[in-house]
């Protein structure tokens, strides 16, 4: 059975939310910041979705997918944030890698399965008509 240190994760998930500020951070972010804090021997996985659930049972963050837009004429990347239980929002980043994890796709591809971004900074939650923010055309 793997054993996951709640000391490690607890750094790792504040350390990564520290690391927010203004910006996103993605699936490839939190598993290298895992493998660099317990190496690569470890359960990364487990390691992942221990680190997530921290960081959404902070109240802090939320998990999503992010989509291009057009604000002020100017390309921008929205944060789109899921609904969901926080076991369910795991759930759906971890079968996001998944199914980005292919062997007929690029592996870089699944480092952005999912994002994590600051409650305050997303645009919106799925399922919402327009994104608050958003009143231009999508950029293609």
């Amino acid at each position: 059975m793997n054993h996951i240190d709640k000391n490690i994760v607890r750094e790792l998930a504040r350390d990564l939310i520290d690391e927010l500020k203004e910006d996103l951070i993605n699936h490839g972010w939190i598993q290298q910041a895992v493998r660099l804090r317990v190496g690569k021997d470890a359960s990364i996985s487990l390691y992942v979705q221990s680190v997530l659930e921290e960081m959404l049972n902070s109240g802090e963050v939320e998990i999503g997918e992010t989509r291009k837009e057009c604000r002020q004429g100017r390309p921008y990347l929205a944060f789109i944030a899921w609904r969901g239980t926080i076991e369910e929002r795991i759930a759906r980043a971890m079968n996001e890698v998944e199914r980005w994890s292919k062997p007929e796709i690029d592996p870089v591809w699944s480092y952005f399965a999912y994002w994590v971004c600051l409650r305050k900074n997303i645009d919106g939650y799925e399922g919402e008509g327009t994104i608050v923010g958003v009143d231009e055309p999508k950029i293609d």
